[in-house]
């Protein structure tokens, strides 16, 4: 069997060809250019085809899998609609995937990736066999991010008593698409309105999602927080308050508030299925974070550089506030590069007071992704700035990452700490200055 995998390279769509390769599936797959991710997944086996092209598509492949980014348009997905080739967008194919197992969906606004990869490390020292598939590479599966079960059944069977372990997303109500035995909701705040367009839609796609358990089914979340009791007040399925495990939570080796909460989640996960809690609290003490979440990339001349992929306003005041409280007497900079022109806009009163934690922030330039023009012409990184300032925040706009990098070698020094924010490229200047002869 053969199945194609356009924009391959995402980091949720190269979990699933890795997941498709390991059943027995050959794969190939697009996309746009090359990264390291891509250059991983040929190192693997996978064909990989560095440019969308009609040609990439032949009749002897069963299925076509395409990223949610890829649209309808695309010569791939039309050459495979004419030859009648099955297709399926990467959350239908996670849930086909998800009819099989026993599912627990981790889903929320902020926190889904790391509380995913605690979990899937947890459960596997507690003695279980998972399948993880996630949004993040875990330094302890190889870096890589996914899992792969040692007992997994082929890709079609029954569902049975092997677990599956997921990041789901509510962009696109994607996370519709899975039937779950477990849902775990790390926190819930108004995000991806350029789709929702309403925060009432956005807590909607919520309560629809909870509303696919059943009387048997559970759902975990923090049930002491009003809005998440009334956010999910009807649903039949059992509720497990996070509340109720705060307090247990071990001490751990990443700072931050929110990081208790993630793991409080895990704990309740693991009292829900009956994972022996003692294994599981010794893997929360020796987790020590995941790909692009509080990540060190390095130290020069005495500066520590790190790197995180908070781009939501309270993303990034828990991240600020971890740092804070790991180095408490050191320069913090934050080089911060919004995600999206229109989350930038929706969101630019939340953002300015965002940066409490940090003592020089920087900002580039904002990373346009799914923006109209009209988005582009609204807002700009000058107008964050301004907002930024009236904060009383020393922040300056530095327009590309080679300027940043420039006034980062000229400026910080000794026992500073820089930490890149953002989901876009902004890890490339912590890299840059990493890398710049002194």
């Amino acid at each position: 069997m053969i199945a194609h995998f356009i924009g391959i390279g995402g980091i949720g769509m190269s979990a699933l060809a890795r997941y498709f390769s390991s059943r027995g599936v050959t794969v190939t797959g697009s996309d746009m250019g090359s990264s390291p991710l891509i250059e991983e997944l040929k190192s693997e086996g996978i064909h990989i085809y560095t440019e969308h092209n009609k040609d990439n598509i032949h009749s002897g492949m069963y299925q076509v899998v395409y990223s949610e980014a890829i649209p309808e348009e695309n010569p791939e997905r039309q050459a495979a609609r004419e030859m009648g080739i099955t297709q399926k967008s990467y959350f239908a194919a996670l849930g086909d995937i998800s009819r099989t197992k026993l599912t627990i969906s981790i889903c929320g606004t902020h926190g889904k990736s790391t509380t995913t990869a605690m979990a899937g490390l947890a459960l596997e020292a507690a003695g279980e066999d998972p399948l993880v598939i996630l949004g993040t590479k875990v330094f302890e599966w190889e870096g890589k991010n996914i899992r792969i079960a040692q007992g997994t059944a082929p890709l079609c069977a029954p569902k049975n008593s092997s677990f599956f372990l997921v990041e789901s997303c509510e962009y696109h109500n994607s996370f519709l698409h899975l039937d779950p035995n477990i849902i775990v909701v790390t926190n819930v705040e108004p995000d991806h309105l350029d789709f929702f367009g309403t925060e009432e839609r956005y807590y909607n796609a919520f309560r629809t999602f909870a509303g696919k358990l059943n009387e048997t089914g559970v759902i975990i979340a923090d049930f002491s927080n009003p809005k998440i009791k009334r956010l999910f007040d009807n649903t039949s399925a059992h509720k497990i308050s996070t509340h109720e495990f705060y307090r247990q939570v071990p001490t751990l080796s990443i700072p931050g508030k929110h990081n208790r909460e993630n793991a409080a989640c895990v704990l309740a996960i693991a009292k829900t299925i009956g994972s022996p809690m003692n294994e599981v609290k010794n893997s929360l003490r020796n987790f020590h974070g995941t790909w692009r979440r509080f990540e060190k990339k390095g130290e020069k001349n005495g500066i520590l550089v790190f790197d995180d992929y908070a781009h939501h306003p309270t993303e990034i005041k828990a991240t600020l506030t971890s740092f804070r409280e790991k180095f408490p007497k050191n320069k913090i900079w934050a080089v911060f590069q919004p995600h999206q022109y229109s989350r930038t806009r929706e969101f630019l009163k939340e953002f300015s007071r965002s940066f409490q934690d940090a003592d020089e922030i920087l900002i580039p330039n904002i990373y346009r992704v799914r923006d109209s023009e009209e988005d582009v012409q609204s807002v700009s990184a000058e107008i964050l700035v301004s907002e930024i300032k009236k904060q009383k925040k020393h922040v300056r706009y530095t327009e590309d990452f080679k300027k940043t990098v420039t006034l980062l070698r000229k400026e910080a020094k000794k026992e500073d700490v820089i930490v890149t924010i953002g989901a876009g490229p902004i890890f490339e200047i912590g890299e840059d200055f990493l890398n710049t002869p002194a």
